[in-house]
């Protein structure tokens, strides 16, 4: 019997660009631009490799930093509010010392000048991906898998850090524009009620077969109108 193979049908879009400098001819040909760097034990540049995140005006062209790095830890990939603004960013481990030993990571809610608007801590470690922000602005979805859960859970919170429900181990959420939400798990696509806690509003918008696939990542038109999602399934080799 031929093994069973996971794959999963979905739409990429990629941009590569690649680099191409002049050369200069004979010994600079062989050149590590590395060579003159302080390196550690298992040659790799030695240091603390950091990132500075910027908000890009498209219309003038002028970068504002954001300066995310105003605490230790890894901050996340960025995202902003539907009228851009407002950052959002998720940083690990910005606080411990609870009598439990958790640490916890901080959520940001920045200007489009990198000003501090709010700030809230979330107990737990091991976020997920970019905050997801409804298109209101109201309440912003964030993916967690800690090592003191069973179950990787989507936390919604409030801007002003206020915990409103979670969801377990969903595959793929995305917001739609009146607020509701739609995600993947098992073999469905679901519809969240308006008001997210309300566990009976939520409904199947679509099921799949097993011989279908299992649908996974989801993702929702600025318009609101459609939705891409992919379904993994098993086939023969």
């Amino acid at each position: 019997m031929r093994p069973l193979k996971s794959c999963s049908a979905s739409l990429l879009f990629s941009l590569s660009l690649t680099a191409c400098g002049g050369g200069s001819g004979g010994a600079g040909m062989g050149m590590n631009p590395e060579a003159n760097l302080p390196q550690n034990l298992n040659g790799e540049l030695a240091g603390q490799l950091v990132f500075e995140n910027y908000v890009l005006d498209l219309s003038t062209g002028v970068s504002v930093s954001l300066d995310l790095l105003t605490t230790a830890g890894a901050t996340t990939p960025l995202s902003a509010s539907s009228n851009g603004t407002e950052i959002y960013s998720v940083t690990d481990s910005c606080r411990s010392g609870r009598p439990q030993g958790l640490s916890f990571s901080c959520v940001y809610v920045r200007s489009d000048q990198g000003l501090v608007q709010e700030k809230f801590e979330i107990p737990f470690e091991g976020l997920i991906g970019a905050p997801n922000v409804s298109p209101d602005g109201q309440l912003i979805a964030i993916e967690t898998r800690d090592i003191l859960l069973t179950n990787e859970e989507l936390l919604f919170y409030r801007g002003n850090g206020d915990l409103v429900t979670s969801l377990i181990a969903p595959d793929g959420f995305d917001w739609l524009n009146d607020g509701r939400g739609i995600y993947t798990r098992d073999q469905n696509l679901w519809i969240t009620a308006e008001n997210l806690s309300d566990f009976d509003g939520y409904s199947v918008l679509s099921s799949f077969s097993v011989e279908e696939g299992k649908p996974r990542d989801i993702a929702v038109s600025p318009d609101g109108m459609q939705a891409v999602f992919s379904l993994e399934n098993r086939t023969l080799d």
